[in-house]
């Protein structure tokens, strides 16, 4: 459906004074058409609350609101800016709760990996997937990537993503390994090509892709390219990623957007790392011949020398640690032993000092009262 004299001038001045590539024109045409398409006029206010009201009659969900409304309010903004309109019209966004985002379970993810393409069709649909799956790429990104751009002694991607904004992705060795043995077989500009050299286009590699996971004994709703990315987005915090350095590889303008990935974390990866930060995640371990009154060692340290001690609870009395820089030395007064055995890793120095810390801060106040005297933990 064309669209109105005053709309095309709207997207003209878009492409050659704001930069917008064939994907933003697509976006915006398609939220003007609708417009159009209920408003034939310029809008008004009461006209824009009618087109809302008949785009949820018509079963628009609010996210899809959402999409045509960024891209009108856009064009409404300019129109006001051009003198077009007298007043500025704007439409307010529809609450959209988030909701979480589908992803590869890590069985379908270990059955892509281990899967060995036959063809050379679907070798280069399996190279495409793990390159995916390693770099975070959108399908568009990987699509365009061209055979110069990439570098794989310094495993580096030289990426052209949203509004012809350039970014550098890294890779692993292990996908360097796979882009290696495609480029070899094949030449062209591109490293994912036809076999005549050019560009595929996404619907067709959407249809490998399905038919590869078929394949590989992956099926379901999650099957699609975008999904990849988001396996990489979960994956890489999930394994202990920062998030502004996902940011940068995902090549977001903003760091809310990599947010909505937590969104996918479901509550068995929110407990994988909940045992090890909780206070209360059994830490606290009594040391042995203590009875129920004593305190009880906080520390694996505490635990190691408790051992190293030995039983007799002579050789406990006094304990007092005194390091160095290669070894550690502790000496028992009035046990009948002179010096322990020296330490002489770091680790046991950093055992020695955590000693010597918990001594100090649980001296007793009596050294010679034999009830203080076994308290000093």
């Amino acid at each position: 459906m064309p669209i109105p004299e005053v709309a095309e001038q709207f997207i003209t001045q878009g492409v050659y004074l704001r930069g917008w590539t064939p994907a933003t024109v697509r976006t915006y045409r398609q939220g003007l058409v609708v417009l159009h398409r209920h408003l034939p006029s310029l809008p008004t206010k009461a006209s824009l609350q009618s087109f809302v009201v008949a785009l949820r009659q018509r079963g628009v969900t609010p996210g899809g609101l959402n999409m045509y409304a960024r891209s009108i309010n856009s064009y409404l903004t300019w129109l006001h800016e051009d003198g077009h309109i007298t007043e500025p019209l704007r439409i307010r966004l529809l609450p959209n709760p988030p909701k979480p985002v589908a992803t590869f379970s890590d069985a379908d993810i270990r059955q892509l990996v281990m899967f060995r393409p036959a063809r050379p069709t679907h070798l280069r649909t399996w190279t495409l997937v793990l390159t995916l799956l390693d770099t975070g790429l959108r399908i568009a990104e990987a699509l365009g990537l061209e055979r110069a751009n990439v570098d794989l002694d310094n495993l580096v991607l030289r990426v052209v993503g949203k509004g012809t904004k350039e970014r550098l992705v890294p890779i692993s060795i292990e996908c360097r390994k796979h882009l290696y043995r495609l480029t070899t077989k094949q030449s062209g500009r591109y490293v994912f090509s036809t076999h005549r050299g050019g560009r595929l286009r996404y619907r067709n590699v959407y249809r490998d892709i399905k038919a590869l996971c078929r394949a590989a004994g992956v099926a379901g709703p999650r099957v699609h390219p975008h999904n990849f990315r988001h396996c990489f987005a979960v994956g890489y915090i999930r394994n202990g990623g920062d998030i502004y350095r996902l940011s940068r590889i995902l090549g977001h303008s903003t760091i809310s957007t990599t947010q909505l990935y937590l969104r996918s974390m479901g509550i068995e990866h929110l407990q994988e790392g909940h045992e090890g930060f909780s206070p209360l995640s059994g830490k606290v371990q009594r040391c042995p011949e203590h009875d129920q009154s004593m305190r009880p060692c906080r520390t694996v340290a505490s635990r190691i020398w408790w051992r190293s001690l030995g039983a007799d609870p002579s050789r406990r009395e006094g304990l007092t640690g005194v390091d160095g820089d290669t070894k550690s030395e502790v000496l028992v007064p009035g046990s009948g032993i002179s010096r322990l055995e020296k330490r002489r890793t770091t680790a046991s120095n950093h055992v020695a000092a955590r000693l010597r810390i918990q001594y100090r801060r649980h001296r007793p106040q009596d050294p010679q009262s034999s009830d203080n005297r076994e308290r000093w933990f």
